[in-house]
């Protein structure tokens, strides 16, 4: 009985803990509100910053300078890829502040949490403060905390070169000077924190979900071969896969979403890219020469067959944001590696993209309805937009004319143009009657 009563006093301990940690933490206003808009020249410019760090850190032996420029322009992509996240790198006289908000779901503790890094010894970057909310320690402390967390995302071959990893540091009015440890394997170091990263998201699927995900790509791969076309649509594959996801079902609206989702993830393994089948090689090992070579497209064109299901199977994975804006960020990146430009016809197939698997894995009814839709649909004008009229092949120069960036009202009375195309077509108009209905 004793024993029972110190449990119980021990959870109610940690429990009371707990909450008076995530009271000090949670804010109800943001410390960062926005972030700069991304443009097309920040984008490359950060593209080049990332590939000249990279290169730095594993052979540069004795450290890696960057500049307070470039680290701004770093973390304002990092922002425009997680809506959520918003940073700021100021320097203020001769101290360096860091600064970022996460917004979370609703709760009644708050809705941010606010953490702030101030640098006030040029010399030493572990000089200064760390805030958290209505926490604060000091740089130092800061880190030997942050060091003892690092055994709960890395394994022990990692830890400890991370720990050893930086001797010195430094900062003037421009630049970030980082002095590295001698005898640490750099390259090794960075590709098993890569490989650590693989890992964990090849857990994010079950045995059983895995498993259907190789039911549905072998079901595919029996419809290619059955069929000796020249070229196939999407919907070619996307309805009859559907219909199978549909017997599986056994109209439950929890279990269609399962289905759905298993059944988009193989669709993307059958019909995607190498980048795309290297990206899911953890989440099912496809078995040697299951995979016939075909020709399909979505909307008469490859590439728009592959915004389509990059953005709906990203959509799958992660969440809205994310996927809506990579598939923004692809379409400016593609301006300065000599494609095409930027293309408001491929934005439209990563929208639709999105809003397919929306519905697909809504378990409160929408997985339903797509299957039921899908039954009786023609052809993909039920899923995919018309596109006639948007602008693309935009050089750089030309979309900073007319468009600006990403977060101007121009660009933004387009998007308003594709999301209203996307919601006059009869899969998505009967989703919002089912939304109307709850």
């Amino acid at each position: 009985m004793k024993i029972r009563n110190l449990l119980l006093v021990f959870l109610i301990g940690l429990l009371s803990a707990l909450v008076s940690v995530a009271f000090l933490l949670l804010e109800d206003q943001p410390l960062v509100s926005s972030y700069q808009a991304i443009s097309p020249d920040t984008l490359r410019r950060a593209k080049n910053t990332v590939k000249y760090t990279r290169q730095q850190f594993i052979n540069n032996s004795r450290g890696l300078v960057i500049s307070i420029d470039q680290v701004s322009e770093l973390l304002s992509l990092l922002s425009h890829l997680i809506p959520q996240l918003s940073t700021r790198l100021d320097k203020q006289n001769d101290q360096l502040l860091y600064a970022f908000t996460l917004k979370i779901p609703d709760n009644p503790l708050g809705k941010y949490v606010n953490v702030s890094v101030r640098f006030v010894d040029p010399q030493d970057l572990t000089s200064g403060t760390l805030s958290a909310g209505s926490i604060s320690v000091s740089n130092k402390i800061g880190l030997k905390l942050l060091a003892l967390s690092l055994p709960l995302w890395l394994d022990q071959q990692s830890v400890e070169p991370v720990r050893r990893l930086i001797k010195k540091s430094r900062f003037n009015d421009r630049l970030i000077f980082l002095e590295f440890t001698e005898g640490i394997d750099r390259q090794a170091l960075l590709e098993g924190i890569f490989g650590q990263i693989k890992q964990h998201q090849g857990k994010l699927l079950s045995d059983a979900e895995i498993k259907n995900i190789a039911f549905y790509y072998a079901y595919l791969a029996k419809l290619a071969n059955n069929n000796d076309r020249a070229v196939f649509s999407v919907f070619d594959f996307l309805q009859p896969l559907l219909m199978a996801a549909s017997v599986k079902s056994y109209a439950d609206p929890a279990a269609a979403a399962r289905q759905n989702e298993t059944a988009l993830i193989a669709l993307g393994l059958f019909l995607g890219d190498h980048q795309l089948v290297r990206a899911l090689q953890n989440v099912v090992n496809l078995p040697a020469g299951s995979r016939k070579k075909i020709n399909v497209k979505l909307g008469g064109r490859k590439d728009l067959k592959l915004h389509f299901l990059y953005s709906s199977i990203i959509q799958i994975l992660t969440n809205r944001g994310i996927s809506l804006s990579l598939g923004e960020i692809k379409e400016i990146s593609d301006m300065d590696r000599g494609g095409s430009g930027f293309s408001f016809v491929d934005i439209a197939a990563d929208r639709a993209g999105l809003h397919f698997a929306s519905i697909a894995i809504d378990p409160a009814g929408g997985a339903l309805l797509l299957q039921n839709q899908l039954k009786s649909a023609r052809s993909e004008a039920s899923f995919f937009p018309d596109i006639s009229l948007l602008a693309e092949n935009l050089t750089q120069r030309e979309f900073a004319q007319t468009y600006q960036n990403t977060e101007s009202a121009a660009y933004f009375l387009v998007i308003d143009e594709i999301d209203r195309r996307i919601n006059a077509l009869p899969l998505y108009s009967a989703y919002r009657e089912l939304l109307n209905y709850r």
